[in-house]
């Protein structure tokens, strides 16, 4: 894995298909986002822009980032091709291409969007602490991805199992926040041609706490 060159594999990915996880958001998300009032949102590893664009859709201003030229490449055209600006306004995407340990901003954000974003051990818990201070005192982070039983399943995700979700690992990474909702769910994906099928997820909701 220390050679594993991310942008190249993601470069390569998203330019040999034309909707890798396809072109509409991932299901948790948009029932998430149907209850609530548009702000401001950061998708890191976005993608394509699938999650992005709908935020935006839905008047959401949206900063995103991915480590592939080629995913960010599709985010600004999906979302030209929906008619969105590339502005600070409301029902906006601003997406940039950005490595996960070198993404800076000093911004914080009503909502922090995390799916199948999955990293080894240490980058995993290095950055899952910096999205904590992304989020502003009573901001929620939203998070999706594969759990250990995954490796059941042929739906799509790692193959190393350090690198699956747990409840209790997310609880951990993520003890400075007030848990909202976490559980682990058996769910159909139908996402492009990546991630087809039963699968397990494990799903979490997280409130930033005031200031003590």
């Amino acid at each position: 894995m220390k050679n594993f060159d991310v942008k190249a594999h993601w470069d390569r990915r998203y330019a040999e298909c034309d909707a890798v996880y396809g072109r509409e958001p991932n299901a948790f998300f948009r029932a998430f986002l149907s209850s609530r009032p548009p702000g401001t949102m950061l998708l890191p590893a976005d993608g394509e822009g699938r999650n992005g664009v709908h935020a935006a859709r839905c008047g959401w201003n949206v900063q995103s980032f991915d480590a592939s030229s080629e995913g960010v490449k599709k985010s600004h055209q999906w979302a030209e091709n929906a008619g969105l600006e590339r502005t600070d306004t409301a029902g906006s995407l601003q997406a940039e291409v950005a490595q996960a340990k070198s993404y800076s901003t000093r911004e914080q954000f009503d909502v922090l969007g995390l799916f199948y974003f999955h990293q080894q051990d240490e980058s995993r818990r290095r950055f899952h602490a910096r999205c904590t201070d992304w989020l502003r005192p009573g901001g929620l982070l939203v998070l999706e991805g594969f759990g250990p039983g995954q490796l059941t399943h042929d739906s799509g995700g790692p193959s190393d199992l350090a690198m699956l979700f747990t409840e209790k690992m997310l609880r951990e990474d993520f003890s400075a926040l007030e848990i909202v909702a976490i559980g682990t769910f058996e769910v159909e994906l139908d996402e492009g041609p990546f991630h087809q099928g039963t699968a397990e997820v494990v799903r979490l909701i997280a409130r930033q706490k005031p200031p003590a």
